[in-house]
């Protein structure tokens, strides 16, 4: 039980610096499991009541990284100004700020997303891709 409390309230940081958790099944060896992967919540800001929606939702969230669970359920998506999702970020590649959405009629939306509690390489690697 405690073991995957622990692993469902990742990520978790020491000092600022992340600590990347996988749970051992079976007979894997410690050296082959994969750490590049981690879990944050991610606010998606800006997005127009039309779009809204669990699947526009669960697109960006998988353009992001791996989908895992959206913070609200569907009928308050549609009344909240910020959505907050839980996806698996692919910890090797930059982090995304901003999407631009194109709808039907020509119309361009960008829409910004806000992660919580970044740990320190999260912030340092932002800023070397920000030229």
């Amino acid at each position: 039980m405690d073991v995957q409390r622990t692993l469902e309230l990742r990520p978790w940081t020491f000092d600022r610096n992340l600590l990347t958790l996988e749970p051992l099944v079976g007979s894997v060896l410690p050296g082959s499991v994969n750490l590049d992967w981690s879990p944050f919540f991610v606010h998606v800001h800006g997005l127009p009541p039309g779009l809204r929606t669990l699947e526009v939702i669960r697109s960006l969230g998988h353009r992001l990284g791996k989908w895992l669970v959206q913070d609200q359920i569907e009928s308050e998506v549609q009344w909240r100004e910020t959505v907050r999702i839980r996806i698996n970020i692919n910890t090797l590649l930059p982090l995304s700020r901003a999407i631009t959405l194109r709808s039907d009629e020509d119309d361009a939306v960008i829409v910004r997303f806000t992660y919580e509690r970044l740990p320190n390489f999260c912030y340092m690697r932002c800023s070397v891709f920000k030229f």
